[in-house]
């Protein structure tokens, strides 16, 4: 049957792939083995985020990813159905403006249409920053599965035999990962609970700073409409009032700027942090505990398979 091998250590960087053993009559031997190979790893990535690691057995950063890009995905389909939604309003307004072309009306349905043009801008970039984080997403799934997955590696094979050529675990990978996102170079350094809480983090402040984003630019389109009807203003209405308007929304643009700048320094912020962990805490477990003293110095253990006795001594 078909089995995994996956071999680990202190330092060194985890290899994996399967390994067909065939069993006849002189016994078991290993009739072919192999890993999945960087195109393989690459379509999986492209399929959906996580499917490729997924088929590496990296549940934990599987089901991150995916859950991350579903979230994505979800919103790009919500943003996208109100840019239709825009362009409908848009599309009626400008069929409504022929229709009323030459009359005293027009005046104010091409007020109407400016506005609706901005709320079609603002929807549009929206769309557009739901389409970059989920390409965001669809990369860093991308890059883990072709950098960071378990290699297999075979140096030699035989039909009793195999090989690994183990490598290393370098400080620079562990930072460069950190780098990709949060929770990488720590799930590399082989701290998988501390990988998950600084994922759950990078994910958190990434959507923080895609709302205030988009509270930004909302509030820099309500400014912009009640800018032109303060320089456009209606028979009815009252020009201390739209100037107040006015006035309101353009402080709204401040703060939704300053929010906007607190929020991207802390993903800066979270990420440098993430990275400066990944790169101190490589090559220490995290929480990890001293060697008790044993009593027991020597130790005996029978494989009766192989009719072989081992000894074991503990210094």
């Amino acid at each position: 049957g078909d089995f995994w091998l996956r071999a680990q250590g202190y330092q060194v960087e985890p290899q994996q792939g399967r390994v067909r053993i065939r069993l006849d009559p002189t016994g078991s031997r290993i009739a072919s083995f192999g890993g999945a190979s960087p195109r393989e790893r690459f379509l999986s990535s492209l399929l959906y985020p996580g499917y490729a690691q997924s088929r590496q057995r990296e549940r934990g950063k599987a089901l991150y990813m995916g859950m991350t890009a579903t979230a994505a995905l979800g919103w790009t389909i919500w943003a996208q159905t109100e840019l239709w939604n825009a362009q409908d309003a848009v599309s009626e307004l400008e069929r409504v403006l022929e229709e009323a072309a030459g009359t005293p009306a027009a005046l104010d349905f091409e007020q109407f249409h400016v506005v609706a043009q901005r709320d079609l801008d603002y929807a549009t970039e929206r769309r557009n920053l739901a389409l970059v984080s989920t390409g965001v997403v669809w990369g860093i799934s991308l890059v883990d599965a072709l950098v960071f997955s378990p290699r297999f590696e075979v140096a030699r094979a035989s039909e009793s035999t195999l090989t690994l050529e183990m490598r290393r675990k370098s400080r620079a990978k562990a930072a460069m990962g950190s780098l990709v996102f949060p929770g990488i170079g720590q799930y590399y350094n082989g701290q998988t609970t501390k990988a998950a809480y600084v994922a759950a983090g990078g994910v958190a402040v990434a959507a923080y700073f895609l709302h205030e984003q988009d509270s930004y630019n909302n509030a820099l389109k309500d400014y912009e409409n009640a800018q032109l009807r303060l320089q456009n203003p209606g028979s009815a209405d009252d020009p201390t009032a739209l100037a107040d308007a006015q006035a309101q929304a353009s402080q709204e643009v401040e703060n939704q700027q300053r929010d906007r700048n607190i929020a991207l320094a802390l993903v800066a912020g979270y990420w440098g942090l993430s990275i400066l962990d990944a790169s101190v805490s490589f090559g220490r477990p995290w929480g990890g505990r001293t060697p008790r003293a044993s009593s027991r110095n020597v130790g005996l253990s029978a494989d009766p398979l192989q009719r072989t006795l081992a000894a074991q001594l503990r210094f």
